[in-house]
């Protein structure tokens, strides 16, 4: 009873932080609150197996994923506040950041919380946390392509040089 509780208090929280974002699917912050919506779900629904058969390769796999994850947001949070200088909010910024981790991947937080969604599926797997997990998944690339085009109106050629070298989600990879 009390994880349904703690479930419904942080979906709220997330529908109030995108309220605005909810009436333009244009917009990645559209995607990025359906994929939370859907990852708060897998939690909450794999929470029960977080540290069941820890030394499992599964569960193992699942604990790289989320460190791989924390190190990902961790980074690109230091890349943002070291070489971003955030202007009014956290997303809004006077010139691209290609420094830290942007110089690797060009959507790092989107790269974290797709982490995040891989660890957390792996926990435990039933029909239901693979239809989540896919749906988590398919929010969080669509709010990095969607990111993109919102990048190019904004940095212009610069963006188009800066995807040349650097790619979207995991480096040297995809």
């Amino acid at each position: 009873m009390i994880l349904h509780f703690i479930y419904t208090l942080f979906a709220v929280g997330v529908l109030y932080a995108f309220r605005r974002s909810l009436v333009n699917a244009k917009s990645y912050r559209f995607y990025v609150f359906w994929g939370m919506e859907s990852l708060l779900l897998l939690v909450s629904i794999n929470l029960k197996w977080w540290f069941v058969n820890v030394w499992s390769a599964r569960q193992i796999a699942s604990f790289a994923f989320l460190i791989l994850s924390a190190v990902m947001v961790l980074s690109a949070l230091y890349a943002q506040r070291i070489y971003g200088k955030p202007i009014e909010k956290l997303v809004s910024y006077p010139h691209l950041i290609t420094r830290g981790i942007y110089g690797y991947v060009r959507h790092p937080l989107f790269s974290s919380l797709l982490l995040l969604t891989m660890g957390v599926s792996l926990k435990h797997q039933s029909f239901f946390s693979l239809i989540l997990t896919a749906m988590s998944v398919a929010a969080f690339v669509t709010a990095g392509f969607c990111e993109e085009r919102e990048n190019r109106d904004i940095f212009a050629d610069v963006y188009g040089s800066y995807k040349k070298v650097t790619k979207m989600f995991i480096p040297f990879v995809i």
